[in-house]
């Protein structure tokens, strides 16, 4: 959560005190969606190819990683 927050404020330049409760309310709107559309649990292991913390990776680096995947996904090895 902490990661998250800290690029709330930086992106949305709100007050931290706002952006837990945001953070909240905006995760359960997403899986109510989800589970409105899909009638599955939305964090289920098998419904991601790839998971990446940008909290600790970094955007540029999670950017990287996520090109390299797709690489590797359009020209299957040999």
């Amino acid at each position: 959560m902490e990661a998250r927050m800290k690029r709330a404020v930086e992106v949305y330049h709100e007050s931290p005190e706002n952006l837990e409760k945001r953070i909240r309310q905006i995760d359960k709107k997403r899986m109510d969606y989800y589970h409105f559309f899909e009638k599955k649990e939305p964090l289920w292991t098998e419904h991601f190819d790839l998971c990446i913390n940008t909290g600790k990776l970094g955007i540029n680096a999670a950017v990287q990683s996520i090109c390299g995947v797709y690489r590797s996904m359009i020209s299957p090895a040999e």
